[in-house]
């Protein structure tokens, strides 16, 4: 049923002008919905340009982001996914938070989140978000002074794979990679 403002104009169906057609299982007069800016090759071809201008916009912000990350702290990770790294990272990253303490025993690393995020101060919320056997990792090495923060070190799997760690300080960072090579 078409309400009077798309009801053909000239009563009966046979009698349609031949501005008339049908479009979606109704009945449209070209004359009142046909809009010809929406419905046009040049009006689609400037739409997908500009969203392409957009997202490249967003790629070259996401570049030069990953740019300073990497001129300022070095290079954070080496390995696929799929790694021991790459799975140490996810297991990191699903735990929530912000990974914020390291722990080292006789037999394990421990890396601690503090799921206490946001913008007001409150007490840490530590909880466990993954811990490796020593056995999996190869080496613990510190990283040159020229890098920040000073407390960097490179966790280093028995696969070759690699991810990049912190302490607070480098004085703990030296404390922590001494108690790996003694063990």
């Amino acid at each position: 049923m078409l309400d009077r403002a798309t009801q053909p104009s000239g009563g009966a169906a046979d009698s349609r002008p031949s501005s008339t057609r049908l479009l979606d299982n109704r009945l449209v007069d070209n004359r009142l919905v046909d809009n010809r800016l929406v419905d046009n090759r040049l009006t689609r071809a400037v739409g997908t340009v500009a969203e392409g201008l957009n997202e490249a916009q967003e790629d070259i912000e996401d570049a030069l982001d990953d740019a300073a990350n990497r001129a300022l702290f070095g290079k954070t990770m080496e390995g696929g996914w799929s790694s021991m790294a790459g799975r140490f990272l996810v297991q990191v990253t699903n735990a929530g938070g912000s990974p914020r303490h390291q722990a080292l025993t006789d037999r394990r690393l421990f890396v601690l989140t503090d799921q206490a995020t946001g913008w007001r101060e409150r007490e840490p919320e530590l909880e466990l978000a993954v811990q490796i056997q020593l056995s999996n990792i190869a080496e613990l090495r510190p990283r040159p002074r020229m890098t920040f923060p000073r407390g960097r070190f490179d966790l280093v799997f028995v696969d070759g794979s690699w991810l990049a760690l912190s302490c607070s300080f480098q004085e703990d960072m030296q404390a922590m990679v001494t108690a790996f090579q003694g063990r």
